[in-house]
């Protein structure tokens, strides 16, 4: 599983093999640390998801098969997320509501 992460930028997301099941998430008003689940969306082969700059998401292969995607992202996808140095934004995102 990948853990809750936001990329800080729109992205498009398309599965061309296999499948791969996102997990969204929202910070809880008044908890700016604490996140809950917010919807679920399965992907599978020729879907394509579009995901919003605020979106937080978390990814997990549910199949004994790996999964090729193509992500397309609105922005210098390296750079913007530097200061974290993972190319996706996981500090600050915060715990879920059940730990």
């Amino acid at each position: 599983m990948v853990m809750p992460h936001n990329h800080r930028m729109w992205a498009v997301i398309g599965i061309y093999t296999g499948r791969e099941d996102n997990v969204f998430w929202r910070r809880l008003k008044g908890t700016p640390n604490k996140i809950e689940a917010a919807g679920a969306k399965a992907l599978c082969e020729m879907d394509a998801e579009p995901l919003g700059t605020d979106i937080i998401h978390s990814v997990i292969n549910p199949i004994n098969k790996l999964t090729g995607a193509i992500h397309i992202y609105g922005g210098d996808f390296l750079p913007s997320n530097a200061a974290s140095g993972t190319p996706c934004h996981y500090s600050n995102i915060g715990q879920t509501e059940n730990g």
